[in-house]
């Protein structure tokens, strides 16, 4: 990783540690993304137009240290060193393998966070269907 500076900051000179923008990455360009498409269509709803949303997760990585560091002298780690816990996963089985992906993150009422099975179907592996 280019940050070694930023992962000697999250462990030490001895021990340098990743940072958890690996997997936040992924994350929190999806939802910047999400807003950036709301922002885009209020925007052509109101003055009309068309609207091109960009997002880049190597500068979502650049921006996670501007936010600022916890003061690890000042946290209660209780003598333990502080860690992500590892995510949710869903395992599903495909006829090419099994398949691990991580759970959302969020839930809604009306919209429920799954896949339908199969979740995966090899290209030409379905049975035709014909259309009366």
């Amino acid at each position: 990783m280019a940050f070694t500076g930023y992962c000697v900051h999250e462990g030490s000179v001895e021990r340098p540690l990743y940072p958890p923008t690996s997997i936040l990455n992924d994350f929190v360009a999806g939802y910047l993304g999400a807003a950036g498409v709301l922002a885009a269509l209020i925007r052509r709803s109101m003055e009309g137009g068309s609207y091109v949303v960009k997002l880049s997760l190597a500068r979502c990585a650049i921006w996670y240290p501007e936010l600022g560091y916890f003061d690890k002298e000042t946290l209660d780690l209780s003598g333990e060193q502080h860690h992500l816990r590892d995510p949710d996963l869903m395992v599903r089985q495909t006829p090419v393998g099994e398949l691990q992906r991580i759970v959302p993150p969020v839930s809604y009422s009306e919209t429920p966070s799954s896949w339908a099975d199969p979740i995966l179907v090899p290209r030409g592996s379905s049975k035709p269907e014909w259309l009366a």
